[in-house]
């Protein structure tokens, strides 16, 4: 159950963020929707290694966290493995969900 939460809240991630121009030279993105009572911060905090963090806030929920893929390249091929610390809190029901 918490895996289809955490889909949706990125899928809603993305749509807003697609919707919001970033600021392409600082790698970073800056979003306010009064309309649906949501703000969202992106930013792209280093480059080698890549590491992302994230924070959106509304009414209903806190959502952060921060992604930090491995990659490995093997000459013809490149496996990527998704690594980070991703927290969802509802401030309804007071309830803390942390996924590694």
């Amino acid at each position: 159950m918490l895996q289809f939460i955490l889909i949706e809240f990125i899928g809603l991630i993305v749509l807003l963020v697609q919707q919001w121009t970033a600021l392409s030279v600082l790698q970073n993105c800056f979003c306010c929707r009064p309309d649906l009572g949501i703000r969202i911060v992106c930013e792209q905090v280093s480059h080698h290694p890549p590491v992302s963090a994230f924070h959106i806030e509304s009414e209903l929920f806190v959502f952060h966290g921060a992604v930090h893929p491995k990659i490995k390249f093997w000459g013809k091929s490149v496996d990527v493995t998704p690594k980070g610390l991703v927290t969802l809190v509802l401030k309804r029901y007071a309830w803390i969900y942390i996924c590694y």
